[in-house]
């Protein structure tokens, strides 16, 4: 037989429903589709966790050294290794407003780099940051000036910090950054993934003739490490593009294997088994490229609604399984109908 009379005899098959192809597609394309689906929220949800971790500044480390600490050095660490962010920070005396002089605001001096440690997003060129509960409470916005006991003080940005178990020290606090500044008492990295070769870096921030102090986290309610490696691997829907393809292997076996008198007698009428194995392949990969394409714009559409910044990724990992379905689908289909013989028509007759 041609290809072209194979390609028009499964589609005979297929229209009048001898294949059961409907069936085949909603079998495989809800069950990949579930199986897969587990593995897209799991790992979305492992994201979550390391978004929530990095977001809190559990990743954020700093080192102290009192008026030990080169700034510029310090500044000079973003985009080396891992890490996306430093900055130099001392203490400063506190400063009064004008309007409520009994009130005390703890005030320190920052390096230029340290606006993108706090996410102070086109700062102004000269000014202050403000923390956003005080300029909450003094109804402060970018651009305003605050009467202090120190002169006037122009809001160049504010910073949001919350209250979620990091350093509370900046909480209230305004930040007056320093251009010219060498001296600081701390330097701090946003890194992820953390890498122990970042702390060296975060010592070599120190002065020479400066005591070499203790580098630790900013957040240390969240644990002092995450491992994101070893929490995508032991996930517990590691093994889904296995269950997928045992899927695949056993709706392809099943849907062909009820037709094996079928294929017994089309043996017995002089169709060779070639022809036979070809026309089940074109049959087979009707009704589960079908499932599979619709099991991965599922997918697509999940991740990106989940997790729009890393849709890609996830569906790389996740359309495996929707993948290996189609896989097991055509291995189990060829499977059943090689294991379909001529010997086997008046058994299969008898028993029919």
């Amino acid at each position: 037989m041609t290809f072209s009379a194979i390609a028009d005899e499964a589609r005979r098959n297929v229209m009048s429903g001898t294949t059961r192809a409907g069936l085949g597609f909603v079998v495989l394309a809800v069950m990949v589709s579930l199986f897969a689906l587990a593995d897209l929220l799991t790992i979305a949800g492992a994201q979550a966790t390391v978004a929530h971790y990095v977001g809190a500044d559990a990743a954020t480390r700093a080192i102290t050294s009192s008026h030990g600490i080169d700034g510029r050095r310090c500044d000079a660490l973003a985009g080396v290794s891992t890490i996306d962010a430093s900055g130099a920070l001392a203490g400063g005396a506190p400063v009064h407003f004008l309007a409520m002089p009994t009130v005390a605001v703890q005030t320190f001096h920052a390096s230029p780099g340290f606006a993108t440690v706090l996410g102070v997003t086109d700062p102004a060129p000269t000014g202050v940051w403000v923390e956003a509960g005080l300029a909450t409470v003094i109804s402060a916005h970018v651009g305003d000036q605050l009467a202090t006991d120190r002169g006037a003080l122009h809001i160049a940005g504010i910073f949001t910090w919350p209250q979620d178990g990091r350093d509370q020290r900046l909480t209230f606090a305004i930040l007056i950054p320093q251009l010219d500044a060498t001296s600081f008492d701390e330097c701090w990295i946003q890194a992820w993934p953390v890498v122990d070769a970042n702390d060296i870096m975060l010592r070599a921030t120190v002065n020479p003739t400066s005591s070499l102090g203790a580098v630790g986290q900013i957040n240390t309610s969240l644990g002092s490490t995450l491992d994101a490696h070893a929490l995508f691997t032991s996930r517990l829907t590691r093994f889904v593009p296995l269950l997928c393809l045992i899927t695949g292997l056993a709706v392809g076996y099943a849907m062909t294997r009820r037709r094996r008198l079928e294929y017994a007698s089309a043996l017995h009428a002089g169709q060779t088994k070639s022809s036979q194995l070809l026309t089940c392949l074109v049959e087979t990969l009707f009704w589960s490229l079908s499932a599979t394409f619709v099991s991965i714009v599922f997918l697509w559409h999940t991740a990106t609604m989940r997790s729009p910044t890393s849709a890609l990724p996830v569906l790389a990992i996740t359309c495996r399984g929707p993948l290996l379905g189609l896989s097991g689908a055509v291995l189990g289909a060829l499977a059943s109908c090689a294991l379909a013989r001529e010997r086997d028509l008046f058994r299969l007759f008898k028993n029919r």
